[in-house]
């Protein structure tokens, strides 16, 4: 299962029944929520699945980038 970060568009808050379906969905677990985006773990087939259902949201894959190590001496340039 990979994680995926779903948006909503606009100024408005996402519809709740666009939530409940999101929460309900066989296969996704929701892992974090901000006011307009959704962090969820599922299975690609799963996630595009549900996605039909919600033609307004924009998915995208969760990347993970390292912090560098506060302490470590950043090269001179």
């Amino acid at each position: 299962m990979q994680r995926f970060i779903l948006r909503f568009p606009g100024p408005d808050s996402p519809p709740p029944e666009d939530l409940a379906a999101i929460r309900t969905a066989p296969g996704i677990a929701v892992v974090d929520t901000a006011p307009a985006m959704v962090l969820v773990e599922a299975a690609v087939p799963d996630l595009e699945r549900l996605m039909t259902q919600l033609p307004a949201w924009s998915l995208t894959p969760e990347r993970y980038i390292p912090l560098p190590h506060p302490k470590r001496p950043r090269p001179k340039s």
